[in-house]
């Protein structure tokens, strides 16, 4: 009988002992691609797969090994020798940042590349230096007035509010002011947000009213609390004007101008006043209103066609005709309501129609009234001359006196017609004798 031989299982190899002859390991279902590896396992098998790798665009050899070199730069393989780590210390960064200063990256900077405070970041996204040398991202500030200064930490930017005390430089342009409406080298900027004209002496004021309905050139009066209507000299409740419609900026509000020089008017007449139109609100006539009940208002002179003086006078209501007393009117001497001019005072029949006063012994007068001349036939006998004839005798009335400090005196009417009055004066005996002072003499009558 032979001998039977024995054959061992294959022993595995270990980092120290070698492997030995044997029975193969039996491969599972599954393990047709693998082979028998050294520690007795079956393996699969890996492959090497290459890239080109270039400097500055020349092709270098094909290695699955990529070899780092340079200060802050460490390249290591894993413990599974299945890739090769890249790490970069601090001393990297600081060369990164001297490079890469003043550079704008199109892409996301990366947290690892020394981001602080991050949990992402993506392209866009805004970082600045800190005072340590880091990159932090800077928080976006939504309000519109704000603006990137550098006064933040270690000048740092921040956001800030402009300070129009040291902020700004420069002249602020007009078009900031309102767009510039109606601004030009005669006007300046008011509290009220426009501009206005400073060199006119118009007065003007803005007013709001809603729907206040006007058009500019409508002569307004004050209707009630800040509130105005169109005037009308109809009624003095609405002849009170107190100016007219410059412009209308709105449904809401209108420009009034209330005294100065005024242009862009149509239809007036140069050289004449103008006052509130009775018949038509809110417009202006040269003929006065005439008519009783209605109001005579002056508000324009007009210098041309179109423009003029604003004047507001004050209203006066016409009120009924009042006539003129004639001659038979004041011998009547019953109307009330009638004018008397001073022509017309002789008729009237209490007045003096004609009255003189004489130096004693001649014909000398120091007053006289519609007497044409004295004359004297001899002691105390005087006749007075008159110069517009009265109308009769009938109801013509004489009266005299005298002053005579010695001699009592008795005055006397010796005749009477339409145009001459004789008079006497006598003593007690009846013999015609002179005053020693004035003699004064009134005629009443009808003339």
């Amino acid at each position: 009988m032979g001998e039977i031989l024995r054959i061992g299982t294959f022993q595995a190899a270990t980092s120290l002992v070698n492997g030995t002859n044997g029975l193969v390991p039996a491969p599972s279902a599954g393990d047709q691609g693998k082979f028998l590896r050294g520690d007795a396992t079956w393996g699969t098998v890996s492959t090497q797969s290459y890239s080109t790798v270039e400097n500055s665009g020349i092709p270098l050899a094909q290695r699955s090994i990529l070899n780092f070199t340079g200060t802050g730069l460490t390249a290591t393989d894993n413990a599974g020798l299945t890739r090769t780590d890249v790490t970069l210390d601090s001393t990297a960064f600081t060369a990164l940042g001297t490079i890469s200063t003043g550079v704008w990256h199109a892409t996301a900077v990366g947290v690892v590349y020394g981001g602080t405070g991050l949990t992402s970041c993506a392209q866009g996204d805004l970082f600045y230096g800190s005072a340590a040398n880091t990159i932090s991202a800077l928080i976006k500030d939504t309000n519109s007035t704000r603006y990137l200064s550098n006064t933040g930490t270690s000048n740092n930017p921040a956001w800030a509010q402009v300070n129009l005390a040291n902020g700004v430089t420069g002249n602020l342009p007009v078009g900031n002011l309102n767009s510039g409406t109606s601004a030009s080298s005669t006007t300046a900027w008011f509290g009220d947000g426009t501009w206005k004209d400073v060199t006119s002496s118009a007065v003007k004021i803005s007013v709001t009213q809603n729907g206040h309905g006007f058009s500019a050139g409508n002569w307004l009066y004050i209707s009630g609390a800040s509130t105005y209507a169109v005037a009308k000299a109809d009624a003095a409740a609405t002849a009170e004007c107190v100016g007219v419609v410059l412009s209308v900026t709105d449904a809401n509000t209108f420009v009034l101008q209330v005294s100065g020089y005024i242009t862009g008017l149509s239809g007036l007449t140069a050289g004449s006043v103008h006052f509130v139109s009775a018949s038509s609100g809110g417009s202006i006539t040269a003929t006065e209103p005439s008519t009783v009940g209605q109001i005579s208002k002056p508000v324009l002179e007009a210098d041309t066609t179109t423009s003029g003086w604003i004047q507001i006078g004050r209203g006066i209501t016409i009120a009924s005709a009042i006539g003129y007393a004639t001659k038979s009117d004041m011998q009547t001497a019953t109307a009330t309501n009638l004018i008397v001019t001073p022509a017309q005072v002789q008729n009237q029949p209490g007045v003096s129609k004609a009255s003189a006063i004489i130096t004693p012994g001649g014909t000398t007068t120091t007053y006289t009234y519609n007497v044409s001349s004295i004359s004297r036939t001899g002691n105390g006998d005087y006749t007075l001359n008159i110069t517009n004839a009265f109308a009769n005798t009938t109801d013509l009335r004489v009266y005299g006196s005298c002053i005579s400090a010695s001699t009592m005196l008795a005055f006397t009417v010796q005749s009477v017609s339409t145009t001459a009055i004789r008079i006497n004066f006598r003593n007690t005996s009846g013999t015609l004798t002179d005053p020693s002072g004035a003699i004064m003499v009134d005629v009443f009558g009808t003339q």
